[in-house]
Formats: C-alpha cells, structure tokens, sequence
C-alpha cells in the first residue's frame, strides 16, 4: 500500500489483497478507482463503491447487508476467500479514498460500475 495524499491510497503489492478488503469494510461509505498501469502508474477507469448496499435477494443469498463489488468476487475460489486472487496485484491496481472530491480532483471522474449501480449505489 502506498499512501499519496492524507485521503487517498494504492494498493498495488502481493500482500495489498487483504489489506485492500479490510480497508473497504472499515470504510464502507468510501470510493475505489479500478485502475490499469500506464507508464509505471496506475490510471483509473472505473469507480467503484467499498462496500454497496446488496439488494434485499442479495441480502437474503449472503447474509449481510454490504459487500465487495460483485466483479471482484469469486465464490468459487479454491482458497475459499470469496474474491477474485490478485484483486491489487498485476494489471489492475485499486485507488481507495474516503473521499470521492479527493479521487476525482486527483484522477478525474470516471463512469460508475454497472455491478454497484445494479445494487442501488449512486454517486
């Protein structure tokens, strides 16, 4: 994880998949950039929500209210954790913030996630 402002984060290393899943339900209310490496940096193109609210099927099906974006889950992981592995890692950084303003004057605004809109979640 690499810190570049007071609001904003990178998780981009081997051992940044926990952490990135523990930062997201620590702050559920928080915004994750989906990102592609170009030129050494990551470069958002997507926005996701931390943890959006499941609709009440989804709720019922996990028994829990929020989650992790449905694309980056994995129920069918053979680790059994539920997500997709290299969640952070290889070609897909994340960029998290508490603060939506902070990521979108940093990166620019970016069109929301198809999934996390399907859950109810708007900006």
């Amino acid at each position: 994880m690499r810190r570049l402002t007071k609001e904003i984060r990178v998780y981009r290393d081997p051992d940044d998949d926990r952490k990135f899943i523990e930062w997201c339900e620590a702050h559920p209310n928080g915004f994750v950039f989906n990102c592609e490496i170009r030129d050494g940096e990551p470069q958002p193109y997507m926005l996701h929500a931390a943890l959006p609210k499941l609709n009440e099927l989804a709720q019922a099906r996990l028994g829990r209210v929020n989650d992790l974006c449905y694309s980056f889950r994995n129920e069918g992981n053979p680790s059994g954790s539920g997500y997709r592995d290299n969640l952070t890692t290889g070609p897909n950084p994340k960029v998290v913030s508490r603060c939506l303003e902070a990521l979108e004057k940093r990166y620019g605004c970016q069109p929301m996630c198809p999934y996390c809109q399907r859950w109810g979640w708007s900006r």
